[in-house]
């Protein structure tokens, strides 16, 4: 893969990719080194928001094909992987709750070393900062604003949730006050249940690459010639065609004469998606749009707009 491909947008999309996969590395050997399941648990969710940018990588990869049937293959393979890497938080996820729920059963859990904290504040620090210069702008560009912002504070939510749970946890030891040492097992439970959520919304992911996956230029052009051909089609205006499968779901949107009926319009949207899944055997839906035309059409005069529905409709 090249960042002449991605151009800016890929190569920010790479560089937080590589920031998050490090972090998460050394997020991991700290917390395995202090006994910290909470920070061992923060690493995983930090290697899952990686996984994130490597999706846009995918995406960003599939917008700019070197052909159709390769991008095609392509959407598939990365479908896969994503449905992988959905399987493996889920269950690193589930995995880590219960090793968190067995330490506090067994009561093998100590307070963790100072530098633990200072970790995950640096790590907060970082990230904050990588935001603020923009890095996440190839995210924005994919996602709404109002889902990048979810995520974003999902994202933010694991660290501050082990912040707070290995920094009383440290306090405890300093206050001679054992029972705080449980906070530490605890955030990681609580990590857990962020961790399953983000190889949920992963799987929901693959689902939509599944079903949005637009069909080529070619194939596009040829549903636009046929809709044409239907009477009482002055234009298509729209037209968007996605995989489902096997199957194809169609939407278009036409132009008509302005002075016919709205049940002659609904006839020709009739005959429209008549047409198509009568051609195309494999389109499992057409949703059709019927608008006036608009434009200088010379459908100006009664008279003349009579007789051109009688031609179109008799």
């Amino acid at each position: 893969m090249s960042y002449h491909s991605y151009g800016k947008a890929g190569l920010a999309a790479l560089l937080r990719l590589a920031g998050n996969l490090l972090l998460a590395l050394i997020k991991g050997i700290v917390g395995w080194l202090a006994s910290s399941p909470a920070l061992i648990a923060d690493a995983v969710h930090t290697a899952s928001n990686g996984i994130g940018d490597l999706i846009v990588l995918l995406r960003l990869r599939e917008l700019n094909p070197p052909s159709h049937k390769r991008a095609r293959g392509q959407g598939n393979l990365n479908m896969l992987l994503i449905i992988g890497a959905a399987a493996v938080l889920l269950v690193s996820g589930i995995e880590l709750g219960l090793e968190a729920v067995h330490i506090i059963q067994k009561g093998e859990y100590g307070p963790p070393q100072g530098y633990v904290v200072l970790l995950l504040l640096l790590s907060l620090a970082v990230k904050a900062l990588a935001d603020r210069g923009g890095q996440a702008g190839e995210k924005r560009a994919l996602l709404t604003k109002r889902s990048y912002r979810r995520e974003r504070k999902y994202s933010y939510a694991s660290s501050f949730i082990a912040l707070i749970g290995t920094a009383v946890a440290w306090c405890g030891a300093w206050l001679d006050i054992t029972l705080l040492f449980i906070l530490d097992p605890l955030a990681a439970i609580g990590i857990g249940l962020l961790i399953i959520r983000a190889g949920y919304r992963l799987l929901l992911e693959s689902r939509t690459m599944s079903f949005q996956r637009a069909l080529g230029e070619e194939d596009l052009e040829e549903l636009i010639r046929v809709a044409q051909r239907v009477k009482g089609v002055i234009a298509v205006d729209d037209l968007k065609a996605y995989e489902q499968g096997h199957f194809v779901l169609v939407d278009l949107q036409v132009s008509v004469n302005p002075q016919i009926t709205v049940m002659e319009g609904n006839e020709i949207a009739k005959r429209i998606k008549h047409h198509l899944m009568k051609r195309f055997m494999h389109i499992a839906d057409v949703i059709v749009a019927v608008q006036p035309y608009d434009g200088g059409y010379p459908y100006r005069n009664s008279a003349d707009a009579d007789l051109e529905n009688r031609s179109l409709f008799h």
